[in-house]
C-alpha cells in the first residue's frame, strides 16, 4: 500500500515510497518505460492528455496502460508495473542522464571515399581524414555547434538554441563552409594521395534526445531522433540532386531571410510516411 498525495502522480508517489519505478526520460511523459496496468479503481483515474495518448499509441496500449508520470489519480487505485528489469540486466550507467531538446542537425560525409580507402594504405587514409576533419571540427565550434560523433568517413553535429532561427542558420554557415572547406582541402588530397575531396551536407531540424549511451566504462556523448536519420538521408540525397549541401523544408522557412533558397527536388527518404521537399542554396550568377 503507498500513500499519495493530492495532485502527485503514480511515478511521484512510487519514488518518494522508495519503489524503483523505471523512469528513462526523467518522468516528462516523453517514453514508456513507467507504464502501469490499471487493475482497480479507473473511475478515479482522469482521462489522460494528448501526449500521453500519443505515447502509449506509438507502442499499441490499450486504454488499461497508462504512463505513471502522468497519472494524478483523485481516488485509491491499484495498479501493476508493466516494464520490470532483472536487476542482472540493469546497466551500471544511470538513466537520466539525457535530455531533450529541438535542434538543427548537420550530417556531412565525404564522397567517394570508400573506394579511395580501398586502394590506398591505411594510414594514409587516416591521414587524410584526421586532417580533413579537423576543418569540420574547426568550422563547427566557430559556428558554435557541436561534433557528437564521426562515422566512417562522416561527421554527425548539432546546433542547440532556445533561438530555432539562430540554430539553423549556424547549421546552415557551418555546412556551406565545410563545402568550402572540401573544394580548399582538394588543392593537397588531389595532388599528393590522388583523391578529390568532396562532401555532401544534410541538415534538419527536429526534436531530439542528447545525453551518454553506452556503460558504464565507455559511454560517450550521443543523440537519438528521426531528425538524426532525416539529416543523414537528405545528405544522401546530394548525390543523386548533384548539390553539396541540401536542407528540409523547415530549415529553409527559419533561415530564408539570410540565404536565397531554390526548391531542389521532393525526394520520399526511407522511413518516411510523405515526400520531402530539399533546398539547396543559390549560387550567385545561377
Amino acid at each position: 500500500m503507498v500513500e499519495a498525495f493530492e495532485g502527485e502522480s503514480v511515478l511521484e508517489a512510487s519514488i518518494r515510497n522508495g519503489i524503483d519505478h523505471l523512469h528513462a526520460c526523467g518522468g516528462n511523459g516523453r517514453c514508456t518505460t513507467c507504464r502501469i496496468g490499471i487493475v482497480e479503481g479507473r473511475e478515479f483515474c482522469p482521462e489522460p492528455e494528448q501526449a500521453e495518448v500519443e505515447a502509449l499509441a506509438l507502442r499499441g496500449h490499450d486504454s488499461k496502460t497508462r504512463l505513471a508520470c502522468q497519472l494524478r489519480p483523485t481516488g485509491p487505485i491499484k495498479v501493476c508495473c508493466l516494464l520490470a528489469e532483472h536487476p542482472e540486466h540493469r546497466p551500471i550507467l544511470a538513466e537520466g542522464m539525457a535530455y531533450e531538446s529541438e535542434l538543427a542537425v548537420l550530417f556531412t560525409d565525404l564522397r567517394d571515399f570508400t573506394p579511395f580507402a580501398e586502394r590506398s594504405l591505411p594510414f594514409d587514409v587516416v591521414h587524410l581524414l584526421n586532417r580533413f576533419f579537423d576543418r569540420i571540427g574547426t568550422i563547427v565550434e566557430a559556428n558554435h555547434g557541436q561534433i557528437v560523433a564521426f562515422l566512417g568517413d562522416g561527421a554527425l553535429c548539432i546546433f542547440e538554441d532556445e533561438d530555432h532561427w539562430s540554430s539553423s542558420a549556424r547549421a546552415v554557415t557551418a555546412g556551406l563552409q565545410i563545402v568550402e572547406a572540401a573544394e580548399v582541402f582538394s588543392k593537397y588530397s588531389l595532388p599528393e594521395f590522388g583523391y578529390a575531396t568532396r562532401t555532401g551536407v544534410g541538415i534538419a531540424f527536429g526534436r531530439a534526445v542528447i545525453g551518454k549511451i553506452g556503460y558504464y566504462n565507455r559511454s560517450s556523448d550521443n543523440i537519438v531522433g528521426d531528425v538524426v536519420n532525416t539529416a543523414s538521408r537528405i545528405q544522401d540525397e546530394t548525390k543523386r540532386a548533384g548539390v553539396p549541401l541540401l536542407v528540409e523544408e523547415a530549415v529553409m522557412h527559419m533561415t530564408r531571410d539570410r540565404f536565397e533558397y531554390v526548391e531542389c527536388c521532393e525526394a520520399e527518404l526511407k522511413g518516411k510516411s510523405c515526400t520531402l521537399k530539399l533546398f539547396s542554396i543559390k549560387v550567385a550568377g545561377s
